[in-house]
């Protein structure tokens, strides 16, 4: 059995972000309005959290693991 923990979803120029269901959905900024600038991320598992190193645009983030859900 496979238990998913985190989603990545295309780009939304804007990003988001949110926990349904002790599930994390990411959605990577969009990085069209800028010429010089990049958006993308590098995801580090480590134990009971995910540790997004962001790039460019995508800010870093930490998602624990068993977070509640987002309003």
């Amino acid at each position: 059995m496979t238990l998913s923990r985190q989603s990545h979803i295309g780009h939304d120029h804007r990003g988001g972000y949110a926990v349904k269901n002790g599930i994390h959905y990411l959605t990577v900024h969009g990085m069209v309005e800028t010429e010089d600038s990049t958006s993308y991320a590098v995801v580090h598992v480590d134990g009971e959290r995910l540790e997004i190193d962001g790039r460019g645009r995508q800010p870093d983030q930490v998602l624990e693991l068993g977070a509640p859900d987002t309003p």
